[in-house]
């Protein structure tokens, strides 16, 4: 009995580290955002809970902000999940991510600042795997070296019949 409640107490502390920890590290991420949300300039400042059973995060009691707000909120969030699992060896979470910046309405200068906060958050890490989609590239992310394609417009698709 008394192995279980210490091995119930060390998982507590353990998810209370790993919530505090993405909070943490998600909210940094949002302080570099460009877009208007005045609540991402201080968000390192506010309360954060991330709750996995209602599959959302609050930022300041809040869940839902603008549809480009909450783009930029979904993938901070999924950046710190990647760098987590990247920095804490006991972390089960893998090391790949697919980030999709067209599903808001967010705007190129948005898209691009968010894809360069990403790419500089990863700066020197590795063994970890990212995939971003957007249609609004970052100019300086368009190389050989991140493996950026070319762009694909309307009627122009990537499988063909």
């Amino acid at each position: 009995r008394s192995k279980i409640l210490a091995l119930e107490a060390k998982n507590s502390e353990r998810r209370s580290y790993v919530h505090k920890t993405l909070g943490d590290i998600s909210t940094c991420i949002l302080e570099m955002d460009s877009g208007n949300e005045d609540k991402f300039k201080s968000a390192t400042k506010l309360s954060t809970e991330i709750d996995f059973a209602k599959d959302r995060w609050l930022l300041n009691e809040r869940v839902n902000y603008s549809d480009s707000s909450n783009v930029v909120k979904k993938s901070a969030l999924h950046l710190a999940f990647l760098l987590f699992s990247i920095t804490d060896g006991h972390c089960r979470y893998p090391r790949f991510s697919i980030m999709d910046f067209e599903c808001g309405d967010i705007n190129e200068e948005r898209s691009q600042n968010l894809q360069e906060i990403i790419t500089s958050c990863l700066d020197g890490k590795v063994d970890y795997q990212l995939i971003m989609t957007t249609s609004k590239v970052a100019p300086s992310l368009n190389n050989d070296k991140l493996g950026v394609g070319r762009f694909y417009g309307k009627n122009d698709y990537l499988l063909k019949i």
